[in-house]
Protein backbone atom coordinates (compact mmCIF):
# COMPACT_ATOMS: atom_id res chain seq x y z
CA UNK A 1 0.00 0.00 0.00
CA UNK A 2 3.01 2.66 0.58
CA UNK A 3 4.56 1.87 -2.39
CA UNK A 4 1.27 2.32 -4.25
CA UNK A 5 1.33 5.89 -2.34
CA UNK A 6 4.56 6.47 -3.31
CA UNK A 7 4.19 5.64 -7.27
CA UNK A 8 0.79 7.12 -7.58
CA UNK A 9 3.08 10.59 -6.02
CA UNK A 10 5.51 10.26 -8.31
CA UNK A 11 3.47 9.52 -11.02
CA UNK A 12 1.61 12.73 -10.23
CA UNK A 13 -1.61 10.09 -10.91
CA UNK A 14 -4.66 10.39 -8.91
CA UNK A 15 -5.50 7.48 -6.53
CA UNK A 16 -9.64 8.38 -5.52
CA UNK A 17 -9.10 6.32 -1.84
CA UNK A 18 -10.72 8.28 0.93
CA UNK A 19 -8.67 7.84 4.45
CA UNK A 20 -9.67 9.15 7.55
CA UNK A 21 -7.27 12.64 8.31
CA UNK A 22 -6.07 10.27 11.55
CA UNK A 23 -4.33 7.85 8.99
CA UNK A 24 -2.58 10.68 7.30
CA UNK A 25 -1.58 12.24 10.25
CA UNK A 26 -0.25 8.93 12.06
CA UNK A 27 1.95 8.22 8.14
CA UNK A 28 3.75 11.69 8.67
CA UNK A 29 3.93 11.15 12.80
CA UNK A 30 2.10 14.51 13.33
CA UNK A 31 0.15 15.13 16.33
CA UNK A 32 -3.59 14.26 16.21
CA UNK A 33 -6.05 14.53 18.83
CA UNK A 34 -9.68 13.01 20.21
CA UNK A 35 -11.50 14.55 17.78
CA UNK A 36 -9.70 12.32 15.11
CA UNK A 37 -11.27 9.53 16.84
CA UNK A 38 -14.72 10.71 15.44
CA UNK A 39 -13.81 10.46 12.07
CA UNK A 40 -14.19 6.54 11.90
CA UNK A 41 -15.75 5.94 15.04
CA UNK A 42 -18.30 8.22 15.98
CA UNK A 43 -20.19 5.76 18.62
CA UNK A 44 -16.77 5.81 20.84
CA UNK A 45 -16.30 9.30 20.08
CA UNK A 46 -19.68 10.23 21.54
CA UNK A 47 -19.51 8.10 24.55
CA UNK A 48 -16.24 9.07 25.32
CA UNK A 49 -18.20 12.53 25.92
CA UNK A 50 -20.05 11.70 28.71
CA UNK A 51 -22.97 13.86 27.80
CA UNK A 52 -26.63 12.89 27.37
CA UNK A 53 -27.53 12.04 23.66
CA UNK A 54 -30.56 13.21 24.23
CA UNK A 55 -30.16 17.23 25.18
CA UNK A 56 -26.22 17.18 25.30
CA UNK A 57 -25.95 17.87 28.39
CA UNK A 58 -22.80 16.52 30.78
CA UNK A 59 -24.12 13.72 32.90
CA UNK A 60 -23.83 14.70 36.88
CA UNK A 61 -21.96 12.33 38.62
CA UNK A 62 -24.97 10.24 39.91
CA UNK A 63 -25.92 9.81 36.42
CA UNK A 64 -22.25 8.90 35.59
CA UNK A 65 -22.38 6.18 38.08
CA UNK A 66 -25.79 4.74 36.71
CA UNK A 67 -24.89 4.69 33.21
CA UNK A 68 -21.27 3.57 33.50
CA UNK A 69 -21.16 1.30 36.37
CA UNK A 70 -19.58 -1.33 34.50
CA UNK A 71 -16.47 0.52 32.94
CA UNK A 72 -13.05 -0.33 33.70
CA UNK A 73 -10.12 0.44 32.05
CA UNK A 74 -10.30 -1.44 29.26
CA UNK A 75 -11.39 -0.33 25.40
CA UNK A 76 -12.76 -2.71 22.86
CA UNK A 77 -10.96 -1.93 19.81
CA UNK A 78 -11.94 -1.92 16.19
CA UNK A 79 -12.17 -5.72 15.46
CA UNK A 80 -14.71 -5.79 18.15
CA UNK A 81 -13.41 -8.31 20.42
CA UNK A 82 -9.56 -7.31 21.35
CA UNK A 83 -9.69 -5.84 24.83
CA UNK A 84 -7.15 -3.72 25.64
CA UNK A 85 -5.61 -2.82 29.52
CA UNK A 86 -5.29 1.60 29.33
CA UNK A 87 -3.30 0.80 32.52
CA UNK A 88 0.47 -0.66 32.89
CA UNK A 89 -0.46 -2.15 36.16
CA UNK A 90 -1.97 -5.21 34.21
CA UNK A 91 -5.27 -4.59 36.57
CA UNK A 92 -7.36 -2.06 34.62
CA UNK A 93 -9.92 -5.04 33.74
CA UNK A 94 -10.83 -5.15 37.16
CA UNK A 95 -10.33 -1.37 38.00
CA UNK A 96 -13.80 1.05 37.56
CA UNK A 97 -13.59 4.23 35.97
CA UNK A 98 -14.39 6.63 38.82
CA UNK A 99 -16.52 10.00 37.53
CA UNK A 100 -13.45 12.04 38.59
CA UNK A 101 -11.58 9.88 36.44
CA UNK A 102 -13.94 10.01 33.77
CA UNK A 103 -11.73 11.96 31.66
CA UNK A 104 -8.08 10.20 32.05
CA UNK A 105 -10.24 6.98 30.37
CA UNK A 106 -11.40 9.13 27.69
CA UNK A 107 -8.16 9.96 26.93
CA UNK A 108 -6.44 6.41 27.47
CA UNK A 109 -9.09 4.81 25.74
CA UNK A 110 -8.59 7.47 22.94
CA UNK A 111 -5.15 6.93 22.13
CA UNK A 112 -5.73 3.22 21.89
CA UNK A 113 -7.71 3.16 19.21
CA UNK A 114 -5.72 6.15 17.24
CA UNK A 115 -2.97 3.77 17.94
CA UNK A 116 -3.84 0.34 17.15
CA UNK A 117 -2.97 0.30 13.64
CA UNK A 118 0.32 1.52 13.85
CA UNK A 119 2.34 -1.81 13.22
CA UNK A 120 0.26 -1.30 9.59
CA UNK A 121 0.81 2.50 9.69
CA UNK A 122 4.81 1.64 9.85
CA UNK A 123 4.35 -1.12 7.19
CA UNK A 124 2.73 1.23 4.59
CA UNK A 125 5.24 4.43 6.11
CA UNK A 126 8.11 1.79 5.11
CA UNK A 127 7.01 1.07 1.80
CA UNK A 128 6.12 4.28 0.86
CA UNK A 129 9.60 5.75 2.41
CA UNK A 130 11.17 3.11 -0.38
CA UNK A 131 9.85 4.99 -3.32
CA UNK A 132 9.52 8.84 -1.84
CA UNK A 133 12.24 10.69 -0.07
CA UNK A 134 11.04 11.07 3.82
CA UNK A 135 12.26 14.77 3.44
CA UNK A 136 9.89 15.04 0.61
CA UNK A 137 6.76 13.88 2.78
CA UNK A 138 7.01 16.58 5.07
CA UNK A 139 5.91 19.03 2.26
CA UNK A 140 2.52 17.16 2.26
CA UNK A 141 -0.50 16.83 5.21
CA UNK A 142 -3.25 15.66 4.70
CA UNK A 143 -4.97 18.56 3.87
CA UNK A 144 -2.21 19.36 0.85
CA UNK A 145 -2.87 15.64 -0.20
CA UNK A 146 -6.48 15.74 -0.13
CA UNK A 147 -6.44 19.41 -2.35
CA UNK A 148 -4.34 17.93 -5.37
CA UNK A 149 -6.35 14.83 -5.43
CA UNK A 150 -9.29 17.46 -5.53
CA UNK A 151 -7.39 19.56 -7.83
CA UNK A 152 -6.33 16.84 -10.06
CA UNK A 153 -9.59 15.08 -10.44
CA UNK A 154 -11.53 18.55 -11.33
CA UNK A 155 -8.67 19.31 -13.76
CA UNK A 156 -9.48 15.85 -15.66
Amino acid sequence: MGQLFGVTIRSQCVLEIDLVDAFWKALQHAPYGANELEAFDFTAHSNLQFRDPRDAHFFSESEFEDIYSELKFTTVLSDGTSHVDLLPTGAASNRHVTFDERWQYARLATRARLDEASLGVHAIRRGLYSIVPRAALRLLTCRSWRNACVERRESI
